[in-house]
């Protein structure tokens, strides 16, 4: 055979086969990538965008006196007068019940002419010594009689005013618990007293919530009746409360007429500081190890991605979420099939459907 002809075979040959080669990579290639698109799950997302949110705390409360005190006398005896009535309100300084002097207006001006005379003796003492006349413990003995009387005349003048018992600070009678004509012990009360401006809220905040507060924060007040106030949050407790694990707070509003009594139920409400959150719907959350929330999203290849988030707040039509970037496009169907770092495919959603 020619060796031309069988060159020319032997090329034809090599050709044919590159060619069905080459046939069988691209069906190959083909098959493949209709396989990855077939395997990609579908899933349907929506953009979220962070917003500045401002949380609202609200406490059970009740009104409670900045001060209740029980007015005791300081000395015995008989109840001469008693000029006050519940309910009633009195200044600081107002008497509330007068005890009977008996003999003490008496021993005062028995008091008062001893320290006379002993202000004489000592004078005169003084005058004999520039003479030559007295001794220097002379002059020592009528000096220590002079303020022997002078401090015999001020327990005098203690004794007589401690027989008004006075309010200690403006307030509201809340009980007269003596009469006229009843004695009273040393110790003993005359009155109850409510101080009521201002007017203390007091309500529980647990654990989460407390860190979230500090002293000073402006609060909003709704009472039972309807009206409103606002106050200062002026404590919060630094230990719990043992029976429910939960933290006392404090806040005072106004009460200048004190008409607003203490025991009512109450409402607070605090504004804490602003933070970015994303508005979510809760049926997007999947359940992380430990029990944590998480919501799974898309990144710019397609892939999913799962960020573990904190929820912050209800709100009317979802949950107020941290823990996410400002900008995702979060998976709003299929989330459960999918896994991190798996590509996934993204269906159109429809309009009535892209709500978050």
């Amino acid at each position: 055979m020619n060796s031309n002809l069988i060159t020319a075979l032997v090329l034809a040959g090599i050709i044919v086969v590159w060619m069905l080669t080459g046939l069988t990579r691209s069906n190959e290639e083909d098959l493949s990538a209709s396989q990855d698109s077939e395997q990609a799950v579908r899933v349907q997302s929506a953009s979220s965008q962070a917003e500045e949110y401002v949380r609202a705390i609200h406490v059970r409360a009740r009104t409670e006196a900045e001060r209740q005190v029980s007015v005791a006398a300081e000395l015995d005896g008989l109840v001469e007068e008693s000029p006050i009535e519940e309910g009633q309100l009195v200044d600081k300084g107002q008497v509330l019940c007068r005890l009977h002097s008996e003999d003490r207006e008496a021993r005062m001006k028995q008091a008062e002419a001893q320290l006379k005379k002993a202000q004489l003796d000592y004078d005169a003492a003084l005058k004999l010594q520039d003479s030559g006349y007295q001794s220097r413990s002379q002059i020592a003995s009528a000096g220590s009689s002079l303020a022997l009387a002078e401090a015999e005349l001020e327990r005098a003048k203690i004794s007589t005013s401690r027989l008004s018992v006075v309010a200690p600070f403006r307030g509201v009678v809340q009980k007269r618990l003596t009469e006229v004509g009843a004695f009273l012990q040393r110790g003993m009360a005359c009155a109850e007293l409510l101080e009521l401006d201002p007017l203390i809220v007091a309500g529980e905040v647990n654990e989460q919530e407390l860190p979230l507060l500090s002293r000073g924060d402006r609060a909003k007040v709704r009472l039972s009746s309807g009206q409103m106030f606002e106050g200062t949050l002026r404590y919060l407790a630094s230990a719990p409360t043992s029976s429910t694990n939960t933290f006392r707070v404090e806040v005072s509003i106004p009460n200048p007429d004190m008409r607003i009594p203490a025991g009512l139920t109450a409402e607070i409400e605090v504004h804490t500081r602003s933070m970015q959150a994303h508005k979510v719907s809760p049926s997007l959350f999947v359940l992380r190890d430990g029990g944590k929330l998480g919501l799974r999203v898309v990144n710019s290849a397609r892939q999913v991605e799962e960020y573990e988030v904190e929820l912050v707040a209800d709100a009317p039509n979802g949950v107020w979420v941290t823990g996410l970037p400002d900008e995702v496009e979060l998976i709003t169907v299929g989330q459960e099939y999918v896994g991190v770092g798996e590509t996934v495919e993204i269906v159109p959603v429809a309009s009535d459907e892209g709500a978050l």
